[in-house]
């Protein structure tokens, strides 16, 4: 029996295609691994009722998304590259069937964190203006403290009950007088410094985070796009097409699926070809 002859140059024999496509799938399941332990690391500690953590694991989930993406684009390659591969096959399928879910969860997404995140931001606006008034109420007892004072002996009893053990010794040979114009002047300084300060801690906090677009804007438009994304790999049990490519063209009926070209948006050609002609 004369030797089987090597495939032409540029071309896979039927094992390597197998190989190769089996090699694929199996690296796709490695990614998904990788996937799943950085959402662990994230996820962990929960604390399911912070806003801050929820929004961290949208963020987490938006960063680590593109792992599961390519690797389902990874599974579709191997089963188109090699149909004959049960396995790459039926993981391709059983992949495709989880992406809806994918797809849909990520829609849903959209709206949720923008909720979650409306909602850090009045606890921390909340936080702030009780902040604030704290802040009022303790430069109103030393104000108090310093227009009471008879001497500068009960002005230094005054502020110490306020203040605490750490206020240091007033010097006792300036006069009361110009020792409470000294000290209102100090009080409305501080006062100021204190009110910039907060001023601009809400506003880095007010959302604007890194780039262009604050925070939750990214994240909403992020989850759009890992959204379709999905849905244009995803595939529901026994249809011919991707979800996308229902969700684009079912509302249109029968004639809608031949206003596609075929293998467009996850359309399977000789299935088409088989429907004959509209």
């Amino acid at each position: 029996m004369a030797p089987a002859e090597p495939p032409p140059s540029g071309q896979f024999a039927p094992h390597d295609l197998r190989d190769l496509s089996q090699g694929m799938s199996i690296a796709a399941l490695a990614m998904l691994a990788v996937f799943v332990l950085a959402m662990l690391a994230s996820i962990l500690p929960g604390k399911l009722l912070d806003p801050a953590w929820q929004l961290a694991i949208v963020a987490a989930l938006v960063d680590n998304a593109v792992i599961p993406l390519v690797a389902l684009l990874v599974l579709h390659g191997a089963a188109w590259m090699n149909p004959d591969d049960q396995f790459s096959r039926g993981l391709r399928d059983g992949a495709a069937r989880w992406a809806v879910l994918a797809a849909l969860g990520f829609l849903l997404l959209v709206p949720l964190q923008g909720m979650v995140a409306w909602r850090q931001h009045s606890l921390e606006h909340q936080a702030q203006q009780q902040a604030l008034r704290e802040v009022d109420q303790r430069f109103a007892l030393l104000r108090q403290a310093v227009a009471d004072a008879s001497s500068s002996a009960d002005l230094q009893t005054r502020l110490q009950h306020v203040v605490g053990p750490s206020f240091g010794r007033i010097d006792p040979r300036e006069s009361l007088p110009q020792l409470k114009k000294r000290l209102k002047l100090i009080l409305d300084q501080n006062q100021r410094q204190l009110q910039k300060r907060s001023a601009s801690a809400a506003a880095r906090s007010g959302g604007t985070g890194a780039g262009l677009l604050p925070q939750p804007l990214r994240l909403g438009f992020s989850c759009l796009a890992y959204g379709v994304a999905f849905a244009a790999l995803a595939r529901r049990r026994n249809s011919e097409i991707s979800l996308l490519a229902s969700c684009l063209f079912a509302p249109l009926g029968r004639p809608g699926r031949y206003l596609q070209r075929q293998g467009e948006l996850g359309i399977d050609p000789q299935a088409a070809e088989a429907d004959g002609p509209p």
